[in-house]
């Protein structure tokens, strides 16, 4: 899909066709991915998937940058070293139109857009797929595409597919669910990890690495809110997503 241009003129808004390099859709719909290009483009959709309108807000922008920038901390340094198969794909920028502010008090333009950044270049693109994807079942009606991981591992390896399959889940939990728990208990930062917002990569079948991905996804609890503040000055304004201990835990059980 070629990305098009458009200005305002006498006209109104005209057409200049399409331009620059293609790009493909990827499971989220709106966020667009082309193998060669150093960012994703995750635009708005204003129509509802799933639970809610997909169109990017201004504050999401603000917060998607702030928390690129705390991952640029000492926090970030301490996740990396620590879990090193867990990565979080940022978005460090963002464009939009300004538009001044509406009768409503809302000051998106529907132009919002996400540069967030692809880590899923050359190698790093192959076996690599959204959670979702690999669980859900396959139209032709013959299971899931772990269901066949497993299978394959189990015939390879001479095992029966249980044994695989607990070899399978605790690597799966050591790359997802540790650092995600310590990320938030220890450093203050959550992540609504589900399984649309959680991509895998696989080696030899096998989870080899873990990336999340969601600019709207990320919360403060409220106990280590002046942690996070020390870290990087003012995080808490640029990203106001600080959450009660009830509302954390109803979120770390939707998505776990």
């Amino acid at each position: 899909m070629g990305l098009q241009r458009v200005h305002r003129g006498e006209d109104g808004l005209q057409s200049l066709g399409r331009v620059g390099r293609e790009f493909h859709p990827t499971t989220s719909v709106r966020t667009l991915y082309a193998p060669d290009s150093p960012f994703m483009v995750k635009g708005s959709l204003n129509v509802a998937i799933t639970n809610s309108e997909r169109a990017n807000k201004r504050p999401e922008l603000d917060r998607g940058v702030a928390v690129a920038e705390l991952l640029d901390t000492e926090l970030g340094d301490d996740l990396r070293e620590r879990f090193p198969d867990f990565d979080v794909v940022r978005g460090p920028a963002s464009l939009t139109l300004d538009v001044g502010e509406g009768a409503d008090g809302e000051s998106e333009s529907g132009f919002e857009v996400v540069l967030r950044e692809n880590v899923f270049r050359g190698a790093n693109a192959e076996n690599a797929g959204p959670v979702v994807a690999l669980c859900q079942d396959r139209i032709e009606g013959d299971g899931s595409r772990l269901g066949t991981v497993v299978r394959t591992l189990a015939e390879r390896e001479g095992r029966s597919t249980e044994a695989v399959s607990r070899d399978w889940f605790r690597r799966y939990l050591e790359i997802s669910l540790r650092p995600i728990l310590w990320l938030y208990i220890e450093r203050g930062l959550g992540v609504e990890a589900h399984q649309q917002n959680s991509v895998l990569a696989l080696e030899e079948g096998y989870p080899d690495r873990f990336y999340y991905r969601d600019n709207q996804g990320y919360y403060f609890p409220e106990s280590k809110y002046d942690e996070l503040d020390d870290l990087l000055p003012g995080v808490g304004e640029r990203a106001p997503w600080e959450f009660g201990p009830r509302r954390n835990k109803n979120l770390r059980k939707r998505c776990l």
